[in-house]
């Protein structure tokens, strides 16, 4: 299923949830997802290829996959955000310590270098508003899910770079905004798994689904934080 959840439901302890059936589309085990909040289009990351799904609330009657993008072999565990400032997919690659930006077709439009953020394990990111003040309320940063290591703790980073839409895809360098200790919340999050932005809120939504495990965290009956 593609699971969708109000923005306002979000705070009840039983929340509303969407879910809209995809089995027909034969995916098998997906590493990811991300949403054009603009097209309502879905996309599904599995393996080394982005499937783009139609959700079927359009003129289509049912969720139907419109499209494919091919991500390099070399790219190892991928996590994807989509940016509806440049209308690109953002695929990050740890190991190589980059971010491209493609476009439909799966042509590098932009790529930046990830060598000073300092990310350890990312296992998920969202585009939402910066929290610097400062700066234009439409100006999106990244915020990335990071597990952490064995001795250092996970949390969300904000990332701020230059977008470049140009063909010959020049790199660029992202600058570290913040990073929060999810495991400073009270409940603590040891170990974050996801993060989204809630326009309607302007608040960002982050789960950790290891969270109410036997760990130092203990059982707070908790794993999803606004």
């Amino acid at each position: 299923h593609l699971v969708a959840v109000d923005g306002d439901d979000l705070t009840r302890s039983s929340p509303s949830v969407d879910r809209e059936p995809i089995a027909a589309l034969d995916f098998d085990a997906p590493d990811g997802a991300t949403f054009d909040p603009q097209t309502g289009d879905w996309f599904v990351l599995e393996d080394a290829t982005v499937s783009v799904v139609d959700d079927g609330t359009g003129a289509r009657a049912g969720a139907e996959t419109t499209g494919t993008i091919e991500l390099s072999a070399d790219t190892a565990d991928p996590v994807i955000a989509y940016n509806s400032a440049d209308e690109l997919l953002y695929v990050m690659d740890a190991q190589s310590e980059t971010l491209e930006g493609l476009d439909s077709d799966g042509n590098v439009r932009t790529r930046v270098s990830l060598a000073s953020t300092e990310l350890s394990d990312p296992v998920a990111m969202t585009f939402a508003p910066t929290t610097d003040p400062t700066d234009e309320a439409d100006e999106l940063n990244l915020f990335v899910a990071d597990s952490g290591t064995a001795t250092t703790s996970g949390g969300v980073t904000e990332l701020s770079f230059a977008t470049v839409a140009a063909l010959a895809a020049p790199v660029d360098s992202a600058t570290h905004v913040r990073t929060t200790e999810t495991s400073g919340w009270n409940p603590a999050s040891p170990d974050p798994a996801g993060i989204v932005w809630l326009p309607t809120d302007d608040d960002l939504v982050v789960v950790d689904s290891e969270v109410d495990e036997t760990t130092g965290a203990g059982w707070n009956n908790v794993n999803l934080w606004q």
